[in-house]
């Protein structure tokens, strides 16, 4: 008896279901089976549905943005193009269509045809962020910060909690060098994710950019604790003791990761112009050519797997960080080709970085440096417009302009520069350094006295304070201090010419003639085309 009642209930619920299941539209069908999984089992059914004549519009509308959909889950990306613009011409104000053209767009770096897309979409929805995202993505891939800002700001002002817009606009801001407001955004979503690794990473950049080297340590500390061998996280420790001098225990970090796994080329980079820096030229350029061999040519313009239009966003992140690599690559060459005097190799490949991202901000900066080495500062002049028009607001670039204009005997305009520097980041240690050098041409004593001092407390091991501190004591005629401070600089940037032809300046000052021709010979070598014709 019970065996009965059991099968009858059985049944009766199995009538039920399949009552259910055959009430549904196709549409609801075929929904269903998406959120199963069942990509391939929803492609056929909305296909069976669409073969139907006289489909009601806004029915034919709906099917086939759910088909669009189901090619894009399934990896079926020709097949999802040809729907949404089927769609798009069919019916211009299904939003999803333009959204999925202007992802798929952004994918194949087809940035005017995603930007025009984003921007109809936008028309449609004004308060759907994906548009906004989108159009963000299209202008950090072109430098067209302010734009990007204002996207993720958009989104912001509808969706305070957007997570995806909160970090674009804290990475637009780092991009720019609004270092200061980089921090605060960053340390607002640490707030929400206060276990998010990436989040904590970021913010510990940002600082450490910034010159607030101390708390950016402590960040990045705190991240090694759960997972000491992060590379990431390594990475930027190494970075981050190199600043202070320790270059031992940076090797180490930069070591650590590439050993573990050769395709870390970040960490290889790092390690090639360590050993540059230390004069092991032979180590430099083996590693140089070992990255050369596995150095990433171009990136998938889609995921291997969908889940909807975050995962082609994400391939868009990835196929700009690749585009990185192969810019640091190159910058990394131009280096060592720098330390070298080897101009013309060096020149060859920052252009080849700049081909490649023509708006790179090391790019501009390393041809500013390039003008420098060549005694030519009306070009590094030139350059640093160029880098302006892009990075109005970078404190860095503030500080290569003014000593630029320093070069060129435009004092007031130096001292604009530097003290713009120092209100934008008033922990970077090379801010009051370029400022004490403007003082003291200014023969502003007491200024150039406490920007020097300034610089060297915020860090005693940043060339840039040892040597403007070891100018101010010359001026000062503290020979012998101003010798200390000057071996100290030596020390932190042995490839400076600036450095060892000031040294040589000092000793023969204090009629020490033979020590000071060896440091003359050794900034003419050096840097042949600015300090060649010393004897």
């Amino acid at each position: 008896m019970k065996k009965t009642l059991v099968l009858v209930i059985l049944i009766v619920l199995g009538i039920g279901v399949y009552w259910k299941w055959f009430r549904k539209t196709p549409l609801e069908k075929g929904q269903i089976l998406l959120a199963q999984g069942d990509m391939g089992g929803a492609v056929e059914l909305f296909l069976t549905a669409l073969r139907k004549r006289d489909l009601n519009p806004l029915v034919e509308e709906a099917l086939r943005t759910e088909l669009s959909r189901a090619y894009l889950l399934k990896g079926s990306v020709e097949n999802a193009e040809e729907q949404f613009r089927l769609i798009k011409n069919n019916y211009p104000h299904n939003i999803f269509s333009h959204l999925g053209l202007g992802f798929l767009s952004l994918s194949k770096g087809h940035n005017a045809f995603a930007i025009d897309y984003f921007k109809e979409a936008r028309k449609i929805d004004p308060q759907d962020p994906r548009a906004c995202l989108g159009l963000a993505g299209v202008y950090v891939f072109q430098s067209k910060h302010e734009k990007a800002r204002q996207e993720y700001l958009t989104i912001l002002n509808s969706i305070p909690t957007d997570r995806v817009a909160r970090r674009g606009l804290a990475q637009v801001y780092m991009l720019e060098g609004l270092f200061q407001d980089s921090v605060a955004e960053y340390e607002q979503a640490l707030k929400a994710l206060p276990q998010d690794t990436g989040v904590r990473l970021a913010l510990a950049r940002v600082l450490f950019l910034s010159g607030n080297i101390k708390r950016g340590e402590e960040e990045v500390r705190k991240v090694l604790k759960k997972d000491k061998a992060l590379p990431s996280a390594l990475l930027l420790l190494g970075d981050i003791l190199q600043s202070q001098g320790q270059r031992q225990p940076a090797k180490k970090c930069y070591d650590i990761i590439y050993r573990q796994d050769r395709r870390q080329i970040m960490a290889g980079l790092r390690l090639s112009l360590w050993h540059a820096r230390e004069d092991n030229v032979t180590k430099a350029k083996e590693l140089l050519n070992e990255i050369a061999l596995i150095l990433p040519r171009q990136a998938p313009s889609y995921p291997k797997t969908f889940s909807g239009f975050h995962d082609i966003w994400d391939a868009h992140q990835i196929k700009r960080y690749m585009r990185d690599i192969r810019v640091a690559y190159h910058t990394t060459k131009a280096k060592y080709y720098l330390i070298q005097a080897l101009y013309a190799d060096a020149e060859k490949d920052i252009h080849l970085a700049l081909d490649i991202n023509p708006h790179t901000f090391e790019g501009f900066r390393l041809m500013m440096t390039l003008n420098t080495l060549r005694s030519n500062p009306q070009g590094r002049d030139k350059w640093g417009q160029m880098a302006s028009d892009i990075y109005s607001q970078h404190p860095v670039l503030f500080l290569d302009r003014a000593e630029s204009a320093l070069d060129l005997g435009r004092i007031q305009e130096a001292l604009t520069y530097a003290k713009a520097a120092v209100a934008a980041c008033p922990f970077m240690a090379r801010a009051p350094a370029v400022l004490a050098r403007v003082f003291l041409r200014l023969n502003k004593t007491e200024e150039a006295r406490m920007a020097a001092e300034r610089a060297v407390s915020l860090n005693p091991h940043d060339f840039d304070a040892q040597l403007a501190h070891a100018l101010f004591l010359k001026a000062q005629k503290k020979l012998k201090e101003a010798q200390s401070a000057l071996q100290r600089a030596i020390g932190l940037n042995p490839f400076s010419g600036h450095a060892h032809h000031e040294m040589g300046k000092l000793l023969r000052a204090q009629k020490n003639n033979q020590q000071a021709a060896q440091f003359f010979k050794k900034a003419a070598r050096l840097e042949p085309l600015v300090y060649g014709a010393n004897k």
